[in-house]
């Protein structure tokens, strides 16, 4: 693993603990947030999304803004049930097709 930092942010840096048991899948740790805005797809989905996240890769203000990676990673993310050309400021609304793939 590489964490790259500026110097004047090195003395905060600490390194995660690691977590006793299985990872969490993208639906049990983002389930509950999908659901916050009354989406009623939130729980059909938490469960499509039930593997481990691709990593994610970055992106940039020059490029655009955020960005879930090069395209093997978006094709993971997509099985995931994830739109991964964009990345929503919000949850789905009670609005938002329960059958949609959220970004």
């Amino acid at each position: 693993m590489l964490v790259a930092l500026r110097p004047s942010d090195a003395p905060w840096f600490r390194w995660p603990s690691a977590s006793p048991g299985r990872p969490a899948t993208v639906g049990e740790a983002l389930g509950d947030l999908m659901a916050a805005r009354g989406w009623p797809g939130a729980a059909d989905w938490a469960r499509r999304a039930n593997r481990i996240a691709p990593t994610i890769v970055g992106g940039s203000k020059k490029h655009g803004g955020a960005d879930l990676g090069p395209t093997r990673a978006k094709r993971a993310w997509a099985e995931l049930g994830v739109d991964g050309i964009s990345i929503a400021d919000t949850a789905p609304g009670p609005d938002a097709d329960p059958a949609g793939r959220p970004g």
